[in-house]
């Protein structure tokens, strides 16, 4: 009888994974973007978060969306 590793431990599991992947991006990029701030602290012409957020939403779903307001949120706090 062999085990079959292939699939993941748990659905719910996989999708928390997700969703902390993509929190934690946004909030990497926008650190990297608040880093080149050019007017104030908050002001940057350079926001790879954007990015992020719309291939995760395109890949993913929009049901990821709480990632993005969360990273967002600890982004700006």
């Amino acid at each position: 009888m062999s085990i079959d590793r292939t699939r993941s431990a748990s659905p719910a599991l996989a999708a928390s994974g997700r969703l902390l992947l993509l929190a934690a991006g946004y909030y990497a990029g926008a650190r990297l973007g608040l880093h080149f701030a050019s007017i104030g602290r908050s002001v940057s012409l350079l926001w790879p978060p954007t990015g992020i957020a719309l291939a995760g939403l395109l890949v993913f779903g929009y049901r990821y969306w709480p990632a993005v307001a969360v990273g967002a949120f600890l982004a700006n706090a």
